[in-house]
């Protein structure tokens, strides 16, 4: 018997992709700036709130959200030692839309090598289950 059901499945790619386009938006919030550090703490909270309160920043925080709820739906269905790998997953996700969305420069040389031995290890952990 497999672990994975269609729903598990289901919520699985509810999170993957809730949780790697959620941080995309958020990067994009950040229009490529840092948030200032001044001295007084009350003005960096401040400038950490403005960055929030950007439609980028929100939109990612939304789809983290949702994200977290799939992850919790995930969770109720899969036992955790094997949950907990999928997120590398995500990993493969994040290197392929900073590259392809932000265009980001990424030595595709290693960092496929680094993906593909991401995806083995899962793909372990997944065929240790029989």
């Amino acid at each position: 018997m497999s672990v994975f059901s269609p729903m598990a499945i289901i919520t699985l790619l509810g999170f993957l992709l809730c949780s790697s386009f959620g941080q995309i938006c958020m990067k994009l919030g950040m229009k490529g700036e840092e948030i200032p550090i001044e001295k007084s703490p009350f003005k960096t909270i401040i400038n950490i709130i403005l960055v929030m309160l950007r439609p980028y920043t929100l939109t990612g925080f939304v789809l983290y959200v949702i994200g977290a709820l799939s992850w919790l739906m995930f969770l109720s269905r899969v036992p955790l030692n094997v949950a907990y790998p999928m997120i590398s997953i995500g990993y493969v996700a994040i290197m392929v839309l900073s590259g392809v969305i932000l265009k980001e420069k990424i030595n595709w040389r290693y960092a496929s090598a680094a993906l593909v031995c991401i995806a083995v290890g899962v793909c372990f952990i997944g065929y240790s289950l029989h």
